[in-house]
């Protein structure tokens, strides 16, 4: 089966359409937010545009692509290398957050970067944990989120070599502004290993990613590719339960979504994983693992 850009559009709306149609007026927008599809949901269903979510979410969008123009150009001056991943997942996503990765010959820059951002832009440290620290920026009434990481992973458990995403990127342009991302196949592999690895959950918006990079992926090809970088029951389960969800959504089953992953798919991510990362970390992967998942991830793993 081969899907063309316009057939997904359709295929995306056509599915948001059938879910929450369904729906009670006053939840939508909730689950809307919760599968972070709301800005999506507002464009099938206008009387959404009304509500004040609606508005604010439809104000981010516009602050996160001026805002990250704004980080292109800091970042480029003082030196550091960076990759946004999990943020262009489809046409008009609008994330909570946008993600950085920063090259690992750029660590050192971290921070300068940081207090850069925070003395002359506006930015405020909001959160900062292993791997990662969330600078935060209010403007027009919502607020612009930059996740900053130092490695791709869960708590301290890293699941995929920065380097290989580095080495895997293309470049998308924001008006006159050249911003380096993860090519199709990588976007894939890194929104599979989160979303199984990481959150336990898929939302509509993980499906809509998989309906969106789907046309990008050859089955044999992209097994590979995952065999390589040891995820591929990672991007098997994201594949084979986003199919399932979407197919029983048109079809007009009733969901409870996000979809909380069966715990058989993430304990074969994880073996498979760090089986691979034992060939050139020795016993580190099963160190870092024990510190993980977090009390959040465990609640949703085992269904508290």
């Amino acid at each position: 089966m081969y899907l063309v850009r316009s057939d997904i559009l359709l295929l995306a709306d056509k599915l948001l359409h059938a879910y929450f149609t369904k729906l009670q007026k006053g939840s939508i927008i909730k689950i809307a937010k919760t599968n972070k599809v709301l800005y999506q949901v507002g464009q099938i269903l206008p009387e959404i545009q009304k509500s004040w979510a609606w508005l604010e979410i439809s104000k981010r969008r516009v602050a996160q692509l001026e805002e990250l123009k704004r980080f292109n150009e800091i970042a480029s001056g003082v030196g550091l290398r960076y990759i946004i991943v999990k943020t262009f997942r489809f046409p008009q996503y609008v994330p909570d957050d946008i993600d950085v990765l920063i090259h690992p010959d750029s660590k050192r820059l971290i921070w300068r970067l940081a207090s850069t951002l925070i003395d002359g832009h506006g930015y405020f440290l909001r959160s900062k944990g292993t791997t990662e620290m969330t600078l935060r920026k209010i403007v027009d009434e919502t607020y612009v989120d930059f996740d900053i990481h130092s490695d791709l992973g869960a708590g301290p458990y890293v699941y995929l070599n920065s380097k290989v995403i580095f080495s895997n990127s293309t470049n998308l342009w924001i008006g006159r502004t050249s911003i380096c991302v993860a090519n199709k196949k990588f976007e894939f592999i890194i929104c599979s290993a989160h979303a199984i690895m990481k959150e336990f959950e898929l939302t509509l918006a993980d499906v809509l990613t998989f309906l969106h990079l789907y046309p990008s992926i050859k089955g044999a090809e992209i097994l590979k590719i995952t065999k390589d970088v040891g995820l591929t029951n990672a991007a098997r389960a994201f594949w084979t339960l986003s199919q399932f969800l979407a197919k029983n959504i048109l079809l007009g089953k009733k969901l409870i979504l996000p979809y909380r992953i069966p715990l058989y798919f993430t304990v074969l991510a994880y073996i498979e994983n760090t089986a691979y990362k034992t060939k050139f970390s020795g016993l580190k992967p099963f160190k870092d693992l024990l510190s993980f998942p977090r009390a959040k991830g465990i609640k949703k793993l085992i269904g508290t």
